[in-house]
């Protein structure tokens, strides 16, 4: 029966600190470092490759991303929650919410002008 690392110790679950001197990811022992090699291997032949890396600026740990659309998973705690990714739309979208907005405003005005014109101006 093979021995397993728990789930914290496995690099492609676990957050991993960086290196105080060359600030690179560390890892406990060599067999993590392969281990998280052939996890990123099997990712991109999956065509689910990390595009970055990151560091956490609240836990200060290193975390991978899968799909830079979708933002970075947090791979530890499940109540942190960190700043937000920028939020990335194509330029279709942005036009319907600049439509969206020039119809919200022009309503706007027309029930200011509406409740203008009912009361009156002296």
């Amino acid at each position: 029966m093979s021995r397993r690392h728990p789930r914290e110790h496995r690099p492609h679950v676990a957050a991993l600190p960086d290196c105080e001197d060359t600030g690179k990811m560390s890892f406990t022992c060599q067999r993590d470092a392969v281990r998280f090699i052939r996890y990123l291997r099997h990712r991109s032949k999956r065509g689910i490759v990390p595009l970055r890396a990151y560091r956490c600026p609240l836990c200060r740990y290193w975390h991978m991303t899968s799909q830079e659309l979708r933002g970075p998973r947090h791979l530890h705690r499940a109540g942190h929650q960190p700043s937000a990714p920028p939020y990335k739309i194509t330029l279709r979208q942005a036009r319907e919410l600049v439509d969206q907005l020039d119809r919200s405003r022009q309503l706007l005005t027309d029930v200011i002008l509406s409740l203008t014109a009912d009361h009156g101006a002296p």
